[in-house]
């Protein structure tokens, strides 16, 4: 099932608000689970700075990181054996954090570059948060 969630996001282009890395990979996880971690910022924003002006202003956060370790109420894992597809991670990219997707050995990210995900080893990520079962 994951494999095709995700096969519907990789060739969507970036846009803010639509397609950035918070909401596909909150999507994903709502497809997955049923449940919305975006749903207190869908629709709010349309370019970056409304997107960090939110993750400030509405959930005191500095960065993606601490959003989603806020969001789902867990410290980041680094337990890779433990992950499961569709878990949230955080990457490191070009100087700030990225949301993405778990899928085996590699997590899958959107970014402002190029249409496709950017696919890096876990082993290079910062770590994951659990959200699936």
């Amino acid at each position: 099932m994951i494999k095709e969630i995700l096969d519907k996001y990789e060739n969507l282009p970036f846009k803010w608000g639509q397609h950035d890395c918070c909401l596909f990979s909150a999507n994903v996880v709502k497809e997955l689970t049923d449940y919305d971690y975006a749903k207190e910022f869908r629709g709010k924003y349309s370019n970056k700075k409304e997107a960090f002006n939110l993750v400030k202003t509405l959930y005191n956060c500095e960065d993606l990181k601490e959003l989603v370790t806020k969001l789902t109420n867990q410290d980041i894992r680094q337990d890779w054996d433990n992950a499961l597809p569709g878990d949230f991670v955080a990457y490191f990219f070009k100087d700030e954090y990225v949301i993405g997707i778990n899928y085996g050995d590699r997590s899958y990210f959107v970014t402002t570059e190029g249409k496709k995900f950017l696919k890096v080893p876990n082993r290079n990520c910062e770590g994951y948060w659990k959200v699936t079962e």
